[in-house]
């Protein structure tokens, strides 16, 4: 199971609120495709098998029933739905096509193709904060960073919102949002205010002086982002999605841009065999970004470290007599050589996956997993069975994956009947065995690390000097 950042970009475009009456379609038509939405979310949806999750989907039908008038525009349309989506609470359930979205590329293109607003920006539940203006700054006197209150009229809180609600997660919680704005935020404004190629910013410096600020959009510009550590120490593998650096004598850094990588056995031979070999007390794994890969994958890393079988149990849910898909979503079973095991259960079934048995020799130093709203699908599985099970530190900010499981493993495509939007929808409810109760949360850290403004803008990455501040303390 894997959710890619690009396929987000591509995928999660923002739409603004406060369009023009063009392209009006009637609200009844809107109000017949989130029904049938919630219906689909009832009727065969695997988070329903969680029993902690809640149906938020009901209460939104009401609220857009109640807006006055009988016409949306396109909009204003696209919104709502990818609104309600994100009401679901799963990072895998996501819009994949919109027929809407081509109007808002041809709008923008209109304007002169100048797709950017050239602004740096920082996005967390306290505010919005620009950070950078990467052009020339005629108002030299603005210190950055500057705390927006409004662009073009729109709040800050309005604006965060209208922007974050396209990022589903396993959670309601939007630390998957607020990453991917703080890293491609002058895009999104542009998607946001699509219609105009000049932005007012009003705000205040840090001590309280109102600002005002005027940007015209460009075609290029440079995005500056944030760095994330680079390792100084001697690098020992260096894969596609694997890098891993020995950094003294009793730590190694390794890097999983995502878990599902070749020569997975081989490459995990060679990082314990280093680490047993060198007697390495500290193994920092880095799964900031990671969006998942492979459960055999991880798995085969785990028995490394693990003297347990780690056990993963996925769910079905029976659909016999629904039209919501294809016949070849009926028929779809996990593959027999990672899930042999099987049992009919009311309303559906249920798969037990083949457990991987453990290494001769284990790794026994101590975990630190860095994580992030970035961190998805198998990664954040990944990274609950290390804290859970394997008694980690856990550093950073809440997953975008659930702690105690995701939905997903197999995948059908469900089409709205009017707007014929098409949605990522997950077969299975996949649950991770774990002594702890079943959630609808991400993956938590042990130390949660709060970024600001100024961290960013002097790019600190402060996981990192956590967990050198915590082995720096350690017994050895």
């Amino acid at each position: 199971m894997n959710i890619t950042i690009p396929f987000l970009l591509t995928c999660f475009f923002c739409i603004s609120l406060n369009i023009s009456a063009q392209n009006v379609i009637p609200k009844g038509e809107l109000i017949e495709d989130l029904k049938y939405l919630n219906k689909a979310v009832i009727k065969t949806h695997p988070i329903v098998i969680n029993p902690t999750w809640n149906n938020k989907l009901d209460s939104f039908i009401t609220s857009v029933e109640q807006i006055e008038g009988d016409e949306v525009t396109a909009f204003e349309y696209d919104q709502s739905i990818r609104e309600a989506i994100s009401l679901i609470g799963c990072v895998h359930t996501a819009v994949i096509k919109s027929p809407l979205q081509g109007l808002l590329s041809d709008k923008i293109y209109e304007m002169g193709n100048n797709m950017f607003f050239p602004l740096r920006l920082f996005v967390d539940s306290s505010g919005l904060y620009l950070i950078d203006l990467e052009r020339d700054n005629p108002e030299s006197s603005i210190q950055f960073p500057f705390q927006v209150d409004s662009i073009n009229g729109v709040g800050w809180r309005e604006l965060i919102y209208s922007m974050s609600v396209h990022y589903p997660q396993d959670s309601y919680q939007k630390t998957l949002a607020y990453k991917l704005l703080n890293e491609y935020g002058s895009y999104f404004l542009r998607r946001h205010f699509y219609s105009v190629n000049s932005l007012l910013i009003k705000g205040n410096s840090e001590n309280g002086e109102k600002l005002e600020l005027n940007v015209e959009g460009v075609q290029n510009y440079e995005n500056k982002c944030f760095e994330y550590y680079q390792p100084k120490g001697e690098q020992l593998i260096k894969e596609q999605d694997v890098s891993f650096y020995d950094l003294d004598k009793k730590s190694a850094y390794l890097k999983l841009e995502t878990v599902n990588y070749e020569n997975y056995q081989m490459v995990h031979q060679k990082i314990f065999d280093h680490l047993h070999s060198n007697k390495s007390n500290h193994l920092i794994i880095d799964l900031r970004g990671n969006g998942g890969g492979s459960q055999m994958v991880y798995l085969d890393f785990l028995s490394n470290i693990s003297k347990d079988k780690l056990k993963i149990e996925m769910v079905k849910r029976d659909e016999s007599g629904l039209n919501f898909f294809s016949k070849k979503r009926h028929k779809g079973k996990p593959l027999k050589k990672f899930y042999k095991r099987y049992e009919k259960i009311e309303n559906g079934t249920k798969y037990f996956i083949n457990p991987i048995p453990s290494k001769a020799t284990l790794f026994k130093g101590n975990l630190y997993v860095l994580m992030d709203g970035g961190t998805a699908s198998g990664a954040s599985q990944l990274a609950s069975f290390l804290k859970n099970n394997l008694n980690a530190i856990c550093i950073g900010q809440e997953t975008a994956g659930g702690e105690t499981g995701n939905n997903g493993h197999g995948y059908d495509q469900l089409e709205l009947p009017n707007s014929k939007i098409a949605i990522n929808w997950p077969q299975y409810n996949v649950k991770l065995v774990l002594p702890i109760p079943i959630n609808h949360r991400g993956v938590m850290p042990n130390f949660k690390i709060n970024y600001d403004p100024k961290s960013y803008i002097l790019n600190r990455d402060l996981e990192m000097e956590k967990v050198f501040q915590l082995i720096e303390n350690s017994n050895f």
